[in-house]
């Protein structure tokens, strides 16, 4: 089901329109957001040179880090990047966001006394919410930059075209409960992803794409994995009209009699270990029974790179 909404949500995302309703005294917003695991938190940002820095850096590239619990009251990762410090003996409580060594950042769901400094403060969070946000063996962090947005005279930031109006009305409905999770679809370069991701608050988590073993993508895969993103293949047999050049390639068709299982079960079982969502579709009872019989067997790493190795960038679909 969660799939489902998902798939809809997704069309939305592409098929919906909206106007664009510019309001007056724009001011620019400085600044950087920051992502715990997809979700925004709001930030109280420190105005020092470290902070800056961060800023200068997210202007070209969003910052994304994997953090590890350490002590039972904070979570550490390493920025990748030399920051300015300026650090300052001081006992760090639930919330607080700071530099260590100068290339790795912590955030404290608890409190510890040492010396760091300071880049920031999450805030309207409890201390128990604080901890069931980051009390995790392990976190995401991501830091985009803010300088590009605009907002109105109320402090809201202003969309500046449709998709990106209809990508904030799908975020409403996130925060309203009336919807689980955000996807896109048919955004096939780092590039429209990173336009995407430039405005949202929320990260999406999955991009529904034309995907099979003659147009696989991998580079794109392997981009948003970082944003804990996943490929959602739609055509995963190719497509109506397609089927055939696909479950009757041969790599396929001698690792069907390898394995003793269908082609059609061959292709979804590469999917599945390539961490792409596969949808097939399908009216016949059969073939429904067929596709869900592939959780009883593995594909050797061998055999996988044989069907990546099929990859010829050729697409169906002209969306």
């Amino acid at each position: 089901m969660k799939r489902i909404v998902c798939l809809l949500v997704s069309l939305l995302v592409v098929m919906v329109g909206c106007d664009n309703k510019i309001m007056a005294n724009k001011t620019s917003q400085i600044g950087i957001k920051l992502f715990v695991d997809n979700v925004e938190v709001e930030v109280d940002w420190e105005e020092n040179d470290s902070v800056n820095q961060l800023i200068e850096i997210t202007k070209k590239n969003d910052i994304v880090i994997a953090a590890n619990q350490y002590g039972g009251f904070e979570q550490v990762g390493v920025i990748g990047h030399n920051i300015i410090s300026n650090n300052v003996q001081m006992t760090a409580e639930p919330g607080d966001i700071v530099l260590y060594n100068n290339s790795n950042i912590v955030v404290f769901f608890g409190s510890n006394a040492w010396s760091y400094t300071k880049l920031g403060k999450i805030k309207n969070k409890t201390k128990n919410e604080l901890s069931k946000l980051l009390n995790k063996n392990k976190v995401v962090f991501t830091l985009k930059n803010t300088s590009n947005n605009l907002i109105d005279n109320t402090g809201n930031e202003i969309s500046q075209n449709k998709t990106e109006n209809v990508y904030r009305a799908l975020e409403e409905g996130v925060a309203e409960s009336k919807i689980r999770s955000i996807g896109i679809s048919n955004y096939y370069t780092k590039e429209a992803f990173d336009k995407v991701m430039s405005y949202a608050k929320i990260i999406p988590s999955v991009i529904q794409n034309e995907n099979h073993i003659y147009y696989q993508n991998n580079d794109l895969r392997e981009y948003v994995e970082k944003y804990g993103v996943v490929i959602e293949s739609y055509f995963p047999f190719g497509g109506r009209g397609n089927t055939k050049d696909s479950l009757n390639n041969d790599v396929v068709v001698e690792l069907a009699k390898k394995y003793n299982k269908t082609a059609a079960q061959i292709i979804l079982r590469w999917n599945l270990q390539s961490n792409y969502i596969a949808i097939p579709g399908s009216s016949n009872e059969l073939h429904i029974k067929e596709n869900n019989e592939v959780y009883d067997f593995i594909l050797s790493e061998e055999d996988m790179k044989k069907i990546t190795d099929i990859n010829k960038n050729q697409r169906y679909a002209n969306w």
